[in-house]
């Protein structure tokens, strides 16, 4: 299951509805695999600080890969 949101602000926040709406949809389509992907729109941000690749936990404890882009 994939989730997409647009960071344009502090990201905080968008992580963690976005770790939810992940794993809401993982529920409801049955699935052990999710992945989160951030476009950080924000300036002044470098590149290296927009990609990356993280494992975080939903609030059921799964795991959820999120991507920054």
């Amino acid at each position: 299951m994939i989730e997409v949101k647009v960071v344009r602000g502090p990201a905080r926040h968008l992580v963690a509805e976005g770790l939810a709406q992940t794993g809401d949809y993982m529920d409801r389509a049955g699935t052990r695999e999710g992945h989160l992907v951030l476009f950080d729109l924000r300036p002044n941000r470098t590149w290296a600080e927009k990609l990356h690749r993280r494992a975080r936990r939903d609030a059921k404890g799964r795991e959820i890969t999120v991507w920054g882009a």
